[in-house]
């Protein structure tokens, strides 16, 4: 019953907002869904683009600062090396004082160069870096074309199916949306809820050569059907858990299953109260 009642109100639905169509409000809501998840995308893309971009240019000012350094070091060097130059055309100082003199030049001079040494050894680090950054920095911002990219088609396509709904269905969908439900869940609350139920079963044979005929009627008068079909599955869950504690197991149909499995009672209490 829950499901032929299910397959018509989808049916009536279908026709209600168009959904049998191919391009309707449905459809345009999981394009619009496809949409927002791609923004997200990309805004956490270029998200993650501006944070590498900024240590980016932190490792571009570190070899900024080591060039710079360099450059001092280089300065540096050059003023020691002219003076050791301009002192071997010295001729009118006395030997201690020039041999001192050529001694506090090269010890600055292997002072510089040892710095030199550090210096190289920290722009080769430093450029390694840069290297690593860089390749990150092309990596993302590939993928930040392809998402937006991704985003542009999603945009064009949601947009072309948007305008291919018809305008009718959008209007009925509008004024379902915009329909007071108070009444409505009041009246399901008070009359639905609980969908009575009811029927009749008759099953008809014959017994003996004189095929004496035989009816056997069952009535079924249900105040609350979910309730009921509630109280069955448990019943039957507790039929499973007694043939498993008796160590069956395997697939069983109703027919299977005795009614004294079902119940509650005891086989006593069955035989005092209900035969």
């Amino acid at each position: 019953m829950y499901e032929r009642n299910a397959i018509v109100l989808e049916r009536y639905f279908n026709q209600m907002f168009g959904y049998n169509m191919k391009n309707n409000i449905k459809t345009n809501f999981k394009d619009y869904c496809e949409l927002v998840e791609y923004f997200e995308k990309y805004r956490d893309i270029t998200d993650e683009e501006d944070n590498i971009m900024q240590e980016y240019d932190l490792t571009a000012n570190k070899i900024r600062e080591v060039q710079k350094r360099q450059e001092i070091l280089s300065k540096k060097m050059a003023k020691y090396q002219t003076e050791r130059e301009d002192l071997f055309q010295n001729i009118d100082e006395n030997s201690e004082t020039i041999q001192k003199k050529f001694e506090a030049i090269n010890n600055n001079i292997e002072v510089i160069n040892e710095q030199i040494k550090e210096n190289a050894n920290n722009f080769v680090d430093v450029i390694a870096e840069f290297s690593e950054k860089s390749l990150v920095r092309t990596n993302c911002g590939r993928t930040r074309r392809n998402i937006e990219s991704e985003y542009n088609k999603k945009l064009t396509k949601a947009l072309n199916d948007y305008k291919e709904i018809d305008v009718d269905i959008e209007k009925v969908a509008k004024q379902f949306i915009d329909t007071p439900t108070d009444d409505i869940e009041e009246e399901l609350k008070e009359n639905h809820s609980k969908m009575p139920h009811g029927g009749f079963v008759i099953r008809t044979g014959e017994t003996g050569c004189e095929g004496n005929k035989h009816v056997i009627e069952y009535s079924l008068k249900l105040d609350s059907n979910p309730e009921f079909t509630g109280s069955v599955l448990v019943a039957y869950a507790r039929a499973a858990h007694r043939l498993s504690k008796k160590g069956e197991s395997g697939a069983r149909s109703v027919f299977d299953i005795a009614p004294a499995m079902l119940s509650q009672m005891t086989p006593e209490e069955l035989r005092a109260h209900m035969l």
